[in-house]
């Protein structure tokens, strides 16, 4: 009888050793698992971050190049003294009339150095004499100028080059072609430091976009915001116009942190969030997946 034991003493050591084993593996298993997800993740997230990286860097490349245009034209209508006479200086009806052609003709050569897109350009004195090359492009009547917060936005800060989104009401016009990204700056001599007027140059936003519509595909989402965290242009054009605390967030936090992206949630929904500041435009260029 005494073999009983004896023998039930061997198969608990092997059990035991079995459990050790068979607990190992699974550790082992796990381990090699774990490290195996996550170098996919990082291996994923490089790539992607590259990938992406690029996108933005061309899509910046455009504007960059869309608002070099605009500061031709705003420097070229800042040194014009023809200009800046018929805006500061007192006229009679005909001699404004003279004003408006020598004006228009001056700005139309203008508008023709940057007709790549489609746009308006309103300049404004304080004198009360007001020129534009189309105003049904834009249709926003003087007074409504004089009151809108993008003129007192543009008085604020004279000296700059603004980008600001501009909705207009209409019943017969459809909300893509109420949209309007204005680019303004005060009319300001340069020796006195004298503002004489304001200038702007107003886009349909579904004009403003074609900068960056070839980069844009379902799941991969531009927005761009201003500094407010309004969406002043985006390809979800449900969005547009609307003021976005969580992106202007994702915005600030991009300031501090050591990678190219960041994982959040917008609308609800776990994204890829890659964001770079375009300082010459004040504005936010957001890359979501």
């Amino acid at each position: 009888m005494r073999f009983i034991p004896e023998r039930f003493k061997h198969h608990t050591l092997f059990i035991t050793i079995s459990l050790i084993t068979f607990t190992v593996i699974i550790l082992v298993s796990v381990t090699i698992t774990w490290t195996t997800i996550r170098m996919s993740e990082e291996f994923f997230f490089e790539k992607f971050s590259i990938t992406n990286a690029k996108i933005i860097n061309e899509i910046k490349e455009r504007f960059e190049s869309f608002h070099y245009s605009i500061v031709i034209a705003s420097n070229n209508i800042l040194q014009s003294g023809t200009i800046k006479t018929n805006l500061t200086e007192e006229q009679t009806n005909a001699q404004k009339m003279i004003s408006f052609f020598t004006m228009g003709e001056y700005i139309k050569q203008i508008q023709s150095n940057i007709e790549a897109y489609e746009l308006e350009i309103i300049v404004k004195g304080e004198n009360g004499v007001t020129l534009t090359t189309n105003r049904t492009h834009w249709p926003i009547s003087d007074q409504e100028l004089n009151e809108s917060i993008l003129t007192s936005n543009t008085f604020k800060e004279p000296k700059r080059l603004l980008y600001q989104y501009d909705e207009r009401k209409s019943e017969t016009r459809s909300i893509e072609e109420r949209r309007y990204v204005v680019a303004t700056k005060a009319l300001m001599d340069r020796l006195s430091g004298t503002v004489y007027g304001s200038m702007y140059f107003s886009y349909r936003e579904s004009e403003f976009k074609k900068v960056y519509s070839n980069y844009t595909s379902p799941g991969n989402d531009i927005f761009i915001i201003d500094k407010s965290g309004r969406i002043v242009s985006s390809n979800q054009s449900q969005f547009i116009g609307q003021k976005e605390v969580e992106l202007l967030r994702y915005a600030k936090e991009s300031k501090t942190n050591a990678n190219k992206y960041m994982i959040g949630s917008f609308k609800g929904k776990d994204q890829v969030i890659f964001v770079e500041a375009l300082p010459s435009f004040d504005i936010y260029l957001f890359n979501n997946s």
